[in-house]
């Protein structure tokens, strides 16, 4: 049971990725709004008019405060957790030692090599 569990969590990473990594590559496009030129992407239809000219999609006002404030959230807590697990991996490093020779054996004790009893 927990091995299928654990297949359907790594298929659903898998798709997640592969669903963020195509909507970020396959949908990105320009808008220029008061002479700024964002950048962004979102899956979206191309529409055409009568004459088959490609209508603009456009975003409101607010449409693109939630683009500048989302990007700007998922670009900080991204940086946030790189930062945190690098840290974590050169302070480990440093501690790790500090830690070994706190915590040693001396080689003329027994370690004992068997587990306690299991009483079931």
């Amino acid at each position: 049971m927990k091995s299928r569990i654990k297949i359907l969590i790594e298929f659903l990473v898998l798709f997640l990725f592969i669903g963020y990594y195509s909507g970020v590559t396959m949908f990105y496009h320009t808008h220029t709004v008061n002479g700024v030129t964002v950048v962004h992407s979102h899956p979206f239809l191309k529409h055409s008019d009568k004459q088959g000219h490609p209508i603009e999609h456009s975003h409101t006002h607010e449409g693109f405060q939630f683009i500048q404030h989302f990007s700007h959230f998922s670009f900080i807590t991204f940086a946030g957790i790189f930062v945190a697990f690098a840290l974590l991996i050169l302070l480990s490093k440093q501690i790790y030692p500090v830690v070994k020779t706190f915590f040693h054996f001396d080689r003329d004790e027994k370690i004992p090599l068997r587990a306690p009893p299991c009483f079931i």
